[in-house]
């Protein structure tokens, strides 16, 4: 006989609220048109261009790093409990206990997303915005020693050379 867990209806009123409220909330902003994301970042010099740039990436890849530390944590319970849900977890329905290798099993792959998922919001949020800065430094510099040879170059065959 498998052992059941009792829905929490509080937790579970508390989870569609939040669902649909943050569905609503995506939605009039893409409505209203504030996540055109072109228009936040045109006409800025440079520098404030990077800026604002990197706080783009953080705010968009926050979330998902704080999912993969859930899942990492969710996952970490489950190993050590041996069964799924963990004891005292609340959920959203009805749920039958898994027990044993299984359970385990759902424990290492939650734990394994959540490092993927980790390091994935890691790698966008603080090396992708230092690999583009570095790109653009790289090609403001090579237009610049370009424009030189070119304009020197042309001053030569010109005649113009001292």
């Amino acid at each position: 006989m498998t052992k059941t867990v009792k829905a929490d209806l509080i937790y579970r009123r508390r989870f569609f609220v939040s669902l649909i409220l943050l569905i609503g909330g995506l939605f009039i902003a893409i409505w209203a048109g504030l996540l055109n994301l072109g228009s936040y970042l045109d006409g800025l010099e440079g520098g404030e261009w990077l800026k604002r740039f990197r706080l783009l990436f953080i705010v968009i890849l926050t979330p998902v790093l704080l999912l993969g530390v859930y899942f990492i944590y969710f996952g970490l319970n489950v190993v050590r409990a041996g069964e799924f849900p963990p004891p005292g977890h609340k959920v959203i329905s009805d749920t039958n206990i898994q027990e044993g290798k299984w359970a385990i099993l759902r424990g290492r792959v939650l734990v394994l997303l959540g490092v993927c998922m980790f390091l994935i919001s890691f790698y966008g949020a603080v090396i992708v915005p230092n690999q583009f800065e570095k790109m653009m430094n790289e090609n403001i510099s090579g237009e610049v020693s370009n424009t030189s040879a070119q304009s020197g170059a042309l001053s030569r065959a010109a005649g113009f050379d001292r």
